[in-house]
């Protein structure tokens, strides 16, 4: 028997063939209830009892409703995901509506009712945010994991048509992008870079990037580990952005076969972790190669081999031997 059977009651023989309207009240009550117990205190921090102590019964009486705290997780996050598709389901009829305004008034509307759901339905979107714990039955697991379709299918509707409006283009915001990509490897090389010049970022918007947000984001990730100030100047992008020019249209990637969406060659995947190493391990040492080099367990050679397979030769600093 399922833990979605057990929880009606129907194997106790308590359910009648028509809920009472007090007691389909009162369900909902404990469901709400218990929803602010579980948000607070999180699945393991929360007991069937807590739940009766904050409905102000006796855990016997919440047995009459639920036969188990995972009964009550699997009804407030069918819930959680019945509101979910309802949210995508009305954004998605309103798409071809002519009340329904341009398509950034549409995505907004979109995005403020799932946030609103979200907020609704607070524990079920925490208990839905992590693997559900190792104890839970088949049923929770393949709910927990489901994802209502009708929001992508709403959202995916909106860009379609506002792409066929001109209202939105392959284009993409560099400088936006780049301060974003700062912000994020400054903490990972700790490092008190606070942003660009204007000539910087001028720089980066004269640049081609022919849709290519993961060479943007290695241009700023080089940028940061070889910036010595509070900010990146145009002087220590160029011989960076001069590389891509050089490196970029190889034809490795036109001879390479199709692959699924997200899947990389493995060669390729590993290159990311590594120059980001490499480049720690020269942070750490003040870019002495000699020391890169030793602790990395590579002969120097290796190592100026993948800087400049990187892009991390330009603008030669003074090596320490």
């Amino acid at each position: 028997m399922s833990v979605t059977a057990r929880r009606t009651g129907s194997g106790r023989g308590r359910a009648s063939s028509g809920a009472a309207p007090a007691r389909r009240a009162r369900r909902e009550e404990i469901l709400d209830t218990a929803a602010v117990v579980f948000a607070s205190s999180g699945y393991t921090g929360t007991s069937l009892k807590d739940v009766a102590d904050a409905c102000g019964i006796q855990a016997g009486s919440l047995y009459h409703h639920f036969d188990s705290k995972e009964a009550i997780v699997i009804e407030l996050v069918t819930r959680y995901q019945a509101e979910l598709r309802r949210v995508g389901d009305r954004a998605l009829k309103s798409v071809t509506d002519d009340r329904a305004g341009p398509p950034r008034d549409q995505v907004v509307a979109l995005c403020t009712a799932i946030a609103e759901c979200a907020l609704a339905h607070r524990a079920a979107l925490q208990l839905t945010s992590y693997e559900p714990p190792t104890s839970a039955s088949d049923e929770l697991v393949e709910l927990v994991r489901s994802r209502p379709g009708s929001v992508k299918a709403a959202m995916t509707a909106i860009l379609r048509s506002a792409r066929a409006q001109g209202a939105i283009t392959d284009e993409v915001d560099v400088e936006l992008l780049a301060e974003h990509f700062r912000a994020g490897f400054a903490q990972e090389f700790r490092k008190d870079v606070v942003g660009f010049t204007r000539d910087a970022l001028d720089a980066l918007q004269r640049h081609d990037w022919p849709g290519n947000v993961r060479e943007l984001k290695g241009v700023i990730q080089r940028a940061v580990a070889r910036c010595s100030g509070p900010r990146i100047t145009s002087t220590q992008l160029a011989p960076i952005l001069n590389y891509q020019r050089q490196s970029r249209g190889g034809t490795a990637s036109s001879s390479r076969p199709h692959l699924p969406t997200r899947i990389r060659p493995l060669k390729e995947a590993l290159e990311e972790p590594e120059k980001r190493i490499i480049i720690q391990a020269l942070q750490a040492f003040n870019w002495n190669r000699q020391e890169t080099a030793r602790v990395l367990d590579i002969n120097r050679t290796t190592l100026y081999k993948k800087m400049k397979k990187y892009g991390l030769l330009m603008d030669e600093p003074i090596w320490v031997n």
